[in-house]
């Protein structure tokens, strides 16, 4: 005997020993049994012996799909931005190119639908050099067991990602376990693929393959391979493009073609594939000149997960909020991780609120009135639009690039329109945004929109207002100042106070009222500190120059309450989102409440659509629709609002300081004082929403509400005179509407 035999002889020996014979019988049985004989129950039998007790049963999760977000554009539903941990999309059978499927199997498996699961053939030439070089280097892998090895990785890379440590652990023993070049691995494979064939059939498993199969920089499937180094779906591809991507999952790492490096290496082992199919009669003798002729031309074309891919159409900031909803609300996982990992590798189509034409025209109006080109850069815009009777955002914008550097100007990831909760900042002082509270609370305790109070006081004892019952007495004095050109005088009506934006009179009101039932008020309505604080409750709240600070989305959904005749709906982003296997998963809705009665909201709606022709008139579209609105300018003027409203659509737009302080009074913007930027975005956007949402007009306001209070006729004085025949009484005449003070932002 030659010494070659008698080390292949004594190795060969040495393995038996330590598997056992009855393990590599059960292999080879195993391996021999066609399809339709393993489905009849032979590979069970006891002479399978070890091998019988390797669980064959696969189970198979669903794969990480990347999930895509989409809104809507005209009458079409559009993506516009993805969230993955691996770039896959599964497709079904008929979306594969058959250039491709050739390839698989010509090249890695060429008796695949004649074996089941295990090539016998190839096997036992695998395993005479494997015992030969004392591992398993040589692998006679079929695409069955190429598929089961994927599956395993899979799952253990699932367990990787977790958040839970001992999870991660488990996975990286996993991971080894399914990636280890020894014979237990390999036998498990061959068990398991044998199961998998009795369950699938053979164009199920190999579509599977396609699915899971990596293909280097975070692609996986061949779906997204096609698309991001050529540009074309996988049941485009043609020959060359084809036998190029199955030739890299061998070994992604060496034959990727988006590094040019790669290329040589690539094009010899397609070369390969295209012989393997000329010989497997695939392609023609033609067909193969031209296509082993022919260079590797690939047109990277990449996938961004997350929300910047979503800059160019300016939209990125809606997305980070969509992103937001799902890795905050228990409708998408009961943890964090879980959460996360819906988002990341769950496959959910989201189709979203935004509408693409309001926001792009919201995007425009905020760019060219809010550069961020401007000396002073720190200067921020923001603008949302919300549905008044569903709370749907159909529009998010801000005067920003969204991205994570923050040293570069105009660029953040700080969402201006948004609560913390969901990428937002802490909110800002909103200015006399805030009086709808203390006008609607006013009307919720019966009073009149006529009814005058003292306009002219400026300082106030603490002991003169009541808060949560209690008097403040014990507290500072406070004192309100109004901004110029208000008109305040000794009496004045709420609503000319509330045109001319009297802070003096609000003052006097909210003395008239509980100070916490303000608050509580602004809740209801949807108004809350943007970092969920509760709203605090001083004299200084009532102008807005208090503590609290709101988003623009909570101040346009306290004023859509109004419009609603007293109904609030909180916002919502999401539409309905569709899972992998065309499920829809239940996703949250608006829970609207009965904020106020439709009394009290149709009396404040009469008082805000007089504000249109006061300090609101630069922002009225005059278009025929009507509009309420309230205009809002914090102390110094740091910050300028205005939020307004149809029975359609709300709409608050936010201009001011976010870090430091320049006044918007006294500086300029696109050509124009800085503190009518927000006019100058709200009355195009308005107009232009307007004539795509189209609204009726406000409900007649409360006949109780709008009383005038009575006043007594001032008597005349006695003249003594001849007594002379009585006249007709005449008409009593009609009493004056109020005349409002000249117009001054508030």
């Amino acid at each position: 005997m030659r010494k070659t035999d008698l080390t292949i002889s004594t190795r060969l020996g040495a393995f038996l020993g330590l598997v056992g014979m009855s393990t590599i019988a059960g292999v080879l049985v195993a391996a021999m049994v066609t399809p339709a004989i393993a489905v009849s129950g032979i590979a069970a039998n006891s002479t399978i012996g070890v091998f019988e007790d390797i669980p064959d049963n696969l189970q198979i999760d669903n794969l990480a799909q990347k999930t895509v977000l989409f809104a809507k554009q005209g009458d079409q539903q559009v993506p516009f931005a993805e969230f993955f941990s691996q770039d896959r999309e599964e497709v079904p059978w008929e979306a594969v190119s058959q250039y491709a499927k050739d390839a698989a199997i010509a090249t890695e498996d060429p008796r695949y639908y004649e074996h089941g699961g295990v090539d016998v053939l190839s096997a036992a030439r695998a395993l005479a050099q494997n015992v030969l070089n004392d591992e398993v280097q040589s692998g006679a892998s079929t695409i069955t067991m190429q598929y089961v090895r994927n599956v395993l990785v899979q799952k253990a890379q699932n367990m990787v990602d977790s958040s839970d440590e001992a999870t991660q652990a488990e996975g990286r023993k996993a991971f080894q376990e399914a990636t280890q070049p020894d014979m237990p691995r390999k036998l498990k494979e061959m068990r398991m693929a044998i199961g998998v064939e009795k369950k699938y059939s053979k164009n199920e498993i190999l579509l599977a393959y396609l699915n899971i199969a990596n293909f280097g920089s975070r692609v996986y499937g061949i779906e997204s391979a096609a698309r991001y180094y050529f540009n074309v779906p996988a049941a485009d591809l043609d020959l060359e493009q084809a036998a190029s991507l199955i030739a890299t999952v061998n070994a992604p790492e060496i034959y990727k073609i988006d590094n040019p490096e790669n290329l040589e290496r690539n094009k010899a082992r397609r070369d390969l594939l295209l012989r393997n199919m000329l010989k497997e009669q695939k392609i023609t003798q033609e067909q193969y000149d031209v296509a082993e002729a022919a260079p590797i031309t690939p047109t990277i074309t990449p996938s961004t997960s997350g929300c910047i891919q979503a800059n160019p159409i300016s939209a990125a900031y809606f997305c980070d909020y969509v992103k937001n909803e799902i890795l905050t609300n228990p409708e998408f996982g009961a943890t964090p991780a879980e959460r996360d990992a819906v988002l990341k590798r769950g496959g959910m189509q989201v189709y979203t609120t935004l509408d693409l034409d309001i926001q792009g025209n919201a995007a425009e109006q905020m760019r060219k009135q809010v550069p961020t080109t401007a000396r002073f850069t720190k200067i921020g815009g923001s603008v949302v639009s919300r549905e008044v009777k569903t709370g749907r955002i159909i529009a998010m914008a801000q005067n920003t690039d969204y991205g994570v550097a923050a040293d570069q100007p105009g660029v953040t990831e700080i969402n201006y329109s948004a609560d913390k909760a969901h990428g937002g900042s802490a909110g800002f002082q909103v200015g006399s945004t805030y009086k709808i509270f203390t006008l609607v609370d006013w009307l919720k305790s019966g009073k009149s929109i006529y009814q005058t109070v003292n306009a002219s006081k400026t300082t106030w004892s603490a002991s003169e207002f009541t808060r949560c019952g209690d008097n403040l007495a014990g507290s500072p004095d406070y004192k309100v100042t109004n901004d110029t050109n208000t008109g305040a005088t000794s009496n004045q009506n709420v609503l000319a106070a509330t045109v001319a934006s009297v802070n003096s009179a609000f003052v006097a009101m909210a003395s008239q009222l509980d100070l916490c039932d303000i608050s509580k008020t602004a809740t209801e309505m949807g108004a809350y500190n943007a970092d969920k604080r509760d709203l605090s409750s001083f004299p200084s709240d009532v102008v807005g120059s208090g503590g609290n600070t709101v988003a623009p989305l909570q101040m346009a959904t306290a004023f859509s309450s109004v419009a609603n005749q007293g109904t609030m709906c909180p916002p919502i982003a999401i539409d309905k989102v569709v899972l992998p296997d065309e499920s829809e998963l239940v996703t949250p809705k608006s829970e609207c409440a009965q904020a106020m009665s439709p009394e009290v909201a149709n009396t404040a709606a009469f008082t805000l659509k007089a504000v249109m022709g006061g300090t609101g008139s630069a922002s009225n579209p005059r278009d025929g629709t009507e509009i309420m609105g309230k205009t809002g300018t914090t102390d110094r003027s740091k910050d300028t609002w205005f939020v307004g409203s149809s029975t359609e659509v709300t709409t608050a737009v936010w201009v001011g300081n976010v870090e430091g302080f320049v006044s918007m009074r006294r500086n300029v913007l696109n050509g124009s004082a800085a503190d009518s930027a927000r006019h100058r975005i709200f009355k195009p956007l308005q107009t232009f929403i307007d004539d795509r949402y189209p609204a009726e007009g406000f409900p007649s306001p409360s006949s109780e509400l709008t009383k005038r209070p009575y006043v007594a006729p001032k008597p005349q004085p006695t003249q003594s005179a001849a007594p002379t025949a009585p006249e007709a009484p005449a008409a009593p005449a009609q009493p004056a509407p109020p005349q409002p003070a000249p117009p001054a932002e508030g």
